[in-house]
Parts: C-alpha cells; sequence; structure tokens
C-alpha cells in the first residue's frame, strides 16, 4: 500500500512540474517553466520582424536582460542583450560576458515569429537578472515590423509576472 501512494505522489509531482505559465499582452504571447535550475521560454507575437523579452527587478529599462530573436526565412537569431539606456542595447559578448541562451529555436508562421530558448536561473556575472521560483520580476515585452536588432519597436509593454 505504502508503495503506491509513493507512486502516485511521484506521478502529481511530474504533472505539476510540467504545467506551463503564460501571460498575453498586446498580441504578445509569453510561457515559462522551470525545468530544475534552468527556464524555459516561448515568445510569440504578430510580426514577422524581431520579437524580445526582457527581465528586470524593476520597471526600468536600463538594467534588463534583454533576449531579441528575429528569423528571416529559414534562419534565425536569437541574442542575449543587455539594456544600458533606452535605445542602446548590447550583446552580452560585447559587454565581456557570456551569452546564457541555449536550446534556441525560431520560426515564423502565419504573420508571427515564435522564439523558444532555455537560460538559466542564476548567472555569475552582473547582467543577467538572478532569477528564482516563486519571485517577481517585471517583464518587458517588445516586437518591431524589421528583423534589424537597432530597428524601434512597433509595440512594448511591461508586466509583473511571478516565476
Amino acid at each position: 500500500m505504502k508503495m503506491i501512494l509513493i507512486l502516485c505522489f511521484a506521478i502529481v509531482t511530474v504533472i505539476q512540474n510540467d504545467a506551463w505559465k503564460k501571460v498575453e499582452r498586446n498580441g504578445m504571447v509569453f510561457e515559462w517553466k522551470i525545468e530544475g535550475t534552468k527556464l524555459r521560454c516561448k515568445m510569440q507575437a504578430p510580426t514577422t520582424g524581431w520579437v524580445a523579452i526582457g527581465f528586470n527587478t524593476h520597471a526600468n529599462l536600463p538594467g534588463t536582460n534583454l533576449i531579441m530573436g528575429a528569423v528571416e526565412q529559414e534562419f534565425y537569431r536569437i541574442d542575449d542583450r543587455y539594456i544600458v539606456a533606452p535605445g542602446n542595447h548590447k550583446s552580452m559578448i560585447q559587454m565581456g560576458v557570456e551569452d546564457q541562451i541555449t536550446l534556441k529555436n525560431g520560426s515564423e508562421r502565419q504573420g508571427k515569429t515564435v522564439l523558444e530558448f532555455v537560460i538559466p536561473l542564476q548567472s555569475k556575472d552582473n547582467y543577467h537578472i538572478q532569477l528564482n521560483e516563486g519571485s517577481e520580476y517585471h517583464l518587458l515585452m517588445a516586437f518591431s515590423a524589421d528583423d534589424d536588432f537597432n530597428h524601434h519597436s512597433m509595440m512594448r509593454t511591461s508586466i509583473k509576472i511571478k516565476l
């Protein structure tokens, strides 16, 4: 009898850990789930231009860890970036630290760009936000009509989320 109870508890735990959380705003959809020490992410926006999400502990743009991606034909690019000031974001490589994004994927379907990637919850540099399950963060969501990362966003919003 004890073996059955333990087995049932393990199954419930797996199902709960597999649940995706989701926020939608201005046509953009961000989904995430924690997998051990990693955060698996999906971002979708109604554009064939670039798409971005950013994490910060406060609502200001400077200090945001920004992940930008664009898809052109069959090729995609997803960059780990840091917002120095409004309109001034640099790649983590330019900031002198490693890009933390893994398992990157990007696609365009029916006028929408979809990015999928994994980032670590914790990093050892000053440019990535330290993420903790259950904590609140300001999530920046944005998109542009153009694939050029220097092109201004046509939609940008910020929302508070709880990981």
